[in-house]
């Protein structure tokens, strides 16, 4: 098989979907063996070199390709007998040091799909979706949509060509909550508003979340309000009150700590710790590294803690962590999630627990 039937498609999701869409369909809706970066080896060669007794097309279909299964596919690349193969990289890209890659590239192969960063508007894809789906909007829906559609983070190349992590549109799960109210509706016939909208769509938004944790531990009160009166707390989850514990665990390690990203993220990782402690037998521990932190999320943190100190954070972790004792021991959430955006605010204290238990 030549180049003309390889493709590599990384960034967008939705348009890489798409993209593959259009291959089946010019192959006229062939067989399509799907893997992953678990695939065993073997059974990939076996795939990717077996004879078609029929004559019938067939398309091999590769998500999130490892180094290996990239290997695999640069040796095995002049005895290919299926019809097309794809490689797919989603909200990230190929590292184009990899052989194959490289090759790909150098083809034209390597196909990037853009992704719509947050804040571009998004009403004329919604528009050309709805016309495809024969879904009406007014505009006052579009509208509301182009405010506030979910978002996530991708790791999109700068002008220097450097990774970095960015917040981004979330098509997909846009047009599946779309999808969700067009089958409520299909029906009914009726004319969909925003309030339709908004109770039955479930969007996350990563802005939100880390301008809610932000403006949080600031003591944003008018903010937290807000916040808890669109997404109220439940006595069964008190995952977002975790979330902000979590970020204050970050803030104490990097408050008043003046280093680079780099030497931050091996410090927290406890790289600095390999090889270095013995057990009883003088023997060196089998140490491991801890998970690598999101860089994003430590750019932020540093930025954050410019204005924090340790004496406040301390205080702040505490009212939270009271908060989840609370809420677990049956207290309205409605009263926790309003005493701890006042105690964060500095309005009044919340170190110990409101219902003792």
């Amino acid at each position: 098989m030549s180049w003309d039937k390889v493709y590599l498609l990384e960034g967008e999701p939705y348009y890489i979907d798409l993209y593959i869409d259009s291959i089946k369909e010019e192959n006229n809706f062939p067989n399509v063996q799907i893997f992953d970066n678990s695939a065993h080896l073997i059974d990939l060669k076996n795939a990717l070199t077996a004879f078609n007794f029929f004559e019938e097309p067939d398309i091999i279909i590769i998500k999130e390709p490892n180094a290996d299964i990239l290997n695999v596919c640069n040796d095995f690349i002049n005895k290919f007998t299926c019809s097309s193969l794809i490689l797919t990289c989603q909200y990230n890209s190929f590292d184009g040091r990899q052989s194959f890659v490289s090759k790909a590239k150098k083809n034209n192969k390597l196909i990037y799909l853009n992704h719509i960063k947050s804040g571009d508007s998004v009403a004329n894809i919604i528009k050309e979706w709805c016309e495809d789906k024969n879904l009406k909007l007014n505009y006052e829906c579009l509208n509301w949509l182009n405010k506030n559609c979910p978002t996530r983070l991708a790791k999109i190349k700068d002008s220097n060509n450097v990774k970095k992590d960015t917040i981004i549109v979330d098509l997909l799960m846009l047009f599946n909550q779309l999808n969700k109210i067009k089958n409520l509706y299909d029906f009914d016939n009726k004319a969909i508003t925003t309030n339709d909208l908004i109770n039955y769509c479930n969007f996350r938004s990563e802005t939100d979340i880390w301008s809610f944790i932000d403006k949080m531990i600031c003591g944003d009160i008018s903010y937290c309000f807000n916040y808890f009166d669109k997404n109220q707390l439940t006595t069964n989850d008190e995952g977002i009150l975790w979330v902000i514990a979590s970020q204050i665990e970050l803030y104490l390690q990097v408050c008043g700590v003046s280093k680079s990203l780099d030497q931050l993220q091996d410090d927290l990782t406890l790289k600095s710790m390999l090889n270095t402690y013995y057990n009883d037998d003088l023997q060196i521990n089998d140490f491991k590294p801890k998970p690598a932190i999101n860089p994003y999320r430590l750019k932020m943190a540093q930025q954050t803690c410019r204005n924090l100190d340790i004496e406040s954070l301390s205080i702040k972790y505490q009212n939270v962590i009271n908060s989840i004792q609370d809420l677990r021991a049956g207290l309205p959430p409605e009263i926790v999630s309003g005493y701890l955006s006042l105690a964060l605010s500095g309005k009044t204290s919340y170190e110990t627990s409101l219902v003792n238990v």
